[in-house]
This record gives structure tokens, sequence and C-alpha cells, in this order.
């Protein structure tokens, strides 16, 4: 009941902060930027992908915990390695947009974080400790290409003196959003673990933001492969 009083608050909420900032003379950030084709796809998708990318670590924590039974030290050791792939293709990612575009880019990545999270979720602490690895690992890639590129596509279309009021909005909807997926995969996983076995509610909650993926995926299809893609001269 409290779930879903404080989940009626926070929509009720959300409507009146969105109806404040169209309305106020000065907002603390506009809104007007989700005008812009590519900042539109980069915060409501991105937002979308956010959810589901920034819950992995802290599902992932308290899987190993608590199916698997490793301790903290363990855990942290092996979750870690999300966040190597994270840095890893930091390097490559320039290159990689560049090469396949900010579409191809963002869909190649989206794939592979939605695969990454089935698989995770169907880990067992029998399975060989460099297979699980290489998957986290592989997590971590899709999300930091998913996110440079949508980072990167962002702005190309903003005109100067909306950057700031753009780059706030930004912020906020990322941070936003990773805290409604880390509380979305508490309450999945508690209402899951009445009905079924503590390992599958886990695997469940993982298929669920598997599936959350989906939304971006099938938008960055639609797009044109020219998002992102702006002459400087189109600025204004």
């Amino acid at each position: 009941m409290l779930s879903i009083v404080l989940l009626l608050i926070f929509i009720s909420s959300s409507i009146g902060t969105v109806k404040h900032l169209i309305n106020a003379i000065s907002p603390l950030f506009s809104i007007r930027a989700l005008r812009f084709p590519s900042y539109k796809v980069s915060q409501v998708e991105g937002s979308i992908m956010w959810l589901t990318v920034g819950a992995i670590p802290c599902l992932s924590t308290i899987f190993f915990q608590n199916a698997f039974h490793w301790s903290a030290i363990k855990t942290g050791s092996f979750v870690l390695f999300i966040f190597v792939g994270n840095i890893a293709i930091k390097q490559f990612a320039n290159n990689i947009i560049q090469k396949l575009g900010f579409k191809n880019t963002i869909i190649v990545s989206l794939f592979l974080i939605f695969i990454t999270t089935i698989m995770i979720g169907t880990l067992t602490s029998q399975i060989n400790q460099f297979y699980i690895i290489a998957v986290l690992t592989l997590s971590g890639v899709g999300r930091s290409l998913a996110l440079t590129a949508y980072n990167g596509m962002s702005l190309v279309e903003i005109p100067y003196d909306e950057r700031n009021s753009a780059n706030t909005l930004a912020a906020v909807s990322q941070n936003l959003s990773q805290g409604i997926g880390i509380s979305l995969v508490t309450i999945s996983y508690s209402v899951l673990n009445q009905y079924l076995t503590n390992l599958n509610a886990y695997r469940l909650t993982y298929i669920l933001l598997g599936i959350f993926i989906i939304v971006p995926i099938i938008e960055a299809m639609i797009q044109p492969r020219s998002i992102g893609v702006v002459k400087q001269s189109d600025l204004s």
C-alpha cells in the first residue's frame, strides 16, 4: 500500500514539475531543448537505458551475495568488471561512432546491454568464473558505448545559448532514471520473492530490466541514419 501511495506521489509531482517548467517565466532549467530530435531521443530513450544500466551494478551486487552466497569482497571484485569494460572501451568509442554513426552505435550497444542483462540473470555459482567476468565486462562495454553515443549527439542541434539549460536537464534526467531503476528492481524482487524462489525472483527481475531496453532499441531503429549529424552552419 505504501509503495502505491509513493508511486502516486511521484507521478503527481512529476506532472506538476513539468507544468511548472513549461509555464514558469524563469524556471531552474528549460525543457524547450526537447524540441530537437537528437536531444529528445538522447534524453527520453537514454533515460530508459539509464534505468537499466544504472540498476545492474546494484542488482548484481545483491544477486551474487544473496543467491550465490559470495562474500562482499568477492562480489565487489566481480561487479568491478562492469566498470572495467566501461573504461576499456572509452578509448575506442569515438572511432566506433565515427565509423558506425550514432544510430548504429546506439543499436549495437543497446543490443549488447539487452543480451548481457539476460545473461547475468541466467548465471549460477557453478558457472566458470571467467565466463561471469566476460559477461559483466561486456555489459560495461555496452553501457559505455550507449552513454557515449547518447551524450555525444544530445547537444549537436542545441543553440549555444540553450546548452547550459539542456545540460542541467540531462543531468537531472540521468540521475532520476538511475534512482528509479534501483527502486524498480528493489520492488520487483520484493514482490516476486513472495511467490517464487530467491533465485527465480532475481532472474525475472533481470528479464524485466532487459525488456525495458527493447523500447530504446525500437526507437533507435526508426530514427534516420543522419540523427546526431548536424552541420555547424545549421546551429543558431
